[in-house]
């Protein structure tokens, strides 16, 4: 009789581990997805998550203007104001290029075009610099599309 109720706790904690693993498996995207968290990035709308793609480029533009602006390149020569606000544009660019990097949004489909310009515009006092980016980056989900071309940060600094 001992033997008889061993074999029958055995087959239950099978039946367990054997459900358990099922179960495991069939979860494995979820557990998945909430281990790296994009299952937040699919709680949010494709409004919202677009708007995070062009926060992301825009900060990238802001740190790579605030990066270029203290460069030694800029802070230990005088130029004049034309050819300062080209070479500022194009160490921008550059320094913007590299910082965007679109694999944070895994959820949307990203692409981003060839044509990349970036302008500097200092106000009358010149007390701050804004850099418009003009780059098309287009966004994909599903049906829903959205388009960005142009963005901006600015910074106050004296020159």
């Amino acid at each position: 009789m001992l033997k008889r109720g061993q074999v029958t706790i055995f087959i239950i904690l099978g039946i367990i581990i054997i459900a358990a693993i099922v179960f495991g498996i069939s979860m494995r995207k979820q557990i998945a997805a909430a281990v790296s968290g994009t299952e937040t990035s699919d709680a949010l709308s494709f409004t919202e998550q677009s708007q995070m793609v062009k926060e992301h480029v825009e900060d990238c533009l802001k740190e790579s203007l605030k990066v270029s602006v203290d460069s030694p390149f800029f802070t230990d020569r005088y130029l004049p104001l034309e050819q300062y606000k080209s070479e500022l544009a194009s160490l921008v660019k550059e320094n913007t290029d590299n910082c965007i990097n679109f694999n944070e949004f895994p959820v949307l489909e990203i692409s981003k075009g060839n044509k990349f310009d970036v302008e500097i515009v200092l106000n009358e006092k010149m007390t701050q610099i804004t850099a418009i980016a003009y780059l098309d980056i287009a966004m994909t989900k599903g049906e829903d599309k959205m388009r960005f071309s142009e963005f901006s940060a600015s910074l106050s600094t004296v020159i």
